[in-house]
């Protein structure tokens, strides 16, 4: 009966992350500014209103110099409070088993300390976020601005790069190498 409990956890940790899985997200194109949206489970982040897929967000953060070191602590925070949420499990489960399994005096301490492990996991989990969201605003502080955004006067574009509809007033302005925002592809 032990081993069946502990397995049981061990699963359901498992299909907790595959649920939280975001498979059909587009990838992040890293010329744009990715948006933060806070909620009640934690912030949501984005590209053009579009939710982007959190592990190629991370990939893209940990390879931005100013924005790596905030990755990185997310990353390692995410990983403790994972591992104590699954120790803690376990050991709120085993004395569980035992109580289920018959047993007259289960061993409640262990279920009292896997309590603890598993409030632990709030506070590193509210700092982990906190170091994502720090991560993607250094992210984004570097990134070249939208050209109608630039607080300064446009420079000069010349005619050759601007695009045939633009020249006849009927475009949306941009360059021919910048997307529909105005970024650069």
């Amino acid at each position: 009966m032990r081993i069946s409990s502990s397995i049981a956890i061990v699963l359901l940790a498992a299909m907790n992350q595959a649920a939280c899985a975001n498979p059909s997200a587009p990838l992040m194109h890293p010329k744009r500014p990715v948006e933060i949206q806070r909620g009640a489970p934690g912030a949501r982040y984005q590209q053009d209103g579009h939710p982007i897929d959190r592990a190629d967000l991370l990939w893209h953060l940990n390879d931005d110099a100013a924005a790596a070191p905030d990755a990185g602590r997310y990353q390692t925070l995410t990983t403790l409070a994972t591992g104590l949420a699954v120790v803690g499990g376990g050991l709120i489960g085993y004395p569980l088993g035992q109580k289920l399994g018959g047993r007259e005096e289960p061993a409640w301490p262990l279920a009292y300390v896997g309590a603890g492990a598993v409030l632990l996991t709030i506070p590193l989990a509210v700092w982990a976020n906190a170091s994502l969201d720090s991560a993607v605003e250094a992210f984004n502080q570097h990134l070249p601005r939208p050209a109608d955004s630039a607080p300064s006067a446009r420079p000069s574009v010349p005619t050759s790069s601007v695009n045939a509809e633009t020249r006849a007033g009927t475009g949306t302005g941009t360059r021919s190498g910048d997307d529909v925002n105005g970024f650069p592809q």
